[in-house]
């Protein structure tokens, strides 16, 4: 699209002449413009710019998961055994920590089948990806006690950002956290 667009701008008219050439548009394109060789400014200056506010985002990043962290509220860690249904996120205010964790802010929902889910919307989640971010292994989220219950094998939770019901393998209680790990 630039390609043709670059083309829009030097040539009117240059799309009769592409198709009768019988060329790629990539081979048409160099062929209407012809490489030199130019001077690159010296990039040290914007290198160190770049690194400079790289690390003031690095950093605004890990304040963000100490404030997440430091939440109040019971700790849930959910522990994925496979990979859930990716289902919606809101992608403009998820905010990748690094190349692992992410925190949603405003909306994720997963689920597996009809009986397993998890649906939060305006509540502070983590979640723990492999390589992409559809690939969730585990999500954290902090809710209120009174907001969990366990039914049979089967995690609830019914506050009033959250709603979380999925059938679990392994359930460890501590102090202020449960960790459970998922079907």
């Amino acid at each position: 699209m630039v390609q043709c667009l670059l083309l829009s701008g030097k040539f009117k008219k240059w799309q009769p002449e592409y198709y009768a050439s019988g060329l790629m548009l990539n081979d048409y394109f160099f062929s209407k413009f012809k490489l030199r060789q130019v001077k690159l400014p010296y990039l040290s200056g914007y290198e160190a710019k770049s690194k400079y506010f790289t690390n003031i985002e690095k950093e605004k990043h890990q304040q963000h998961l100490q404030v997440f962290n430091n939440q109040a509220g019971l700790k849930i860690t959910l522990l994925f055994n496979s990979f859930p249904q990716f289902k919606s996120f809101d992608p403009m205010h998820a905010e990748a920590v690094n190349d692992s964790l992410i925190i949603h802010s405003t909306s994720l929902k997963l689920g597996n089948g009809n009986d397993n889910y998890f649906n939060m919307t305006d509540q502070a989640t983590l979640t723990a990806i492999h390589n992409e971010v559809w690939f969730v292994k585990s999500i954290t989220l902090y809710v209120p006690q009174d907001a969990i219950r366990v039914n049979g094998k089967t995690f609830a939770c019914n506050a009033a950002n959250v709603n979380i019901n999925w059938r679990f393998l392994n359930l460890e209680k501590r102090e202020n956290e449960y960790i459970v790990t998922l079907e």
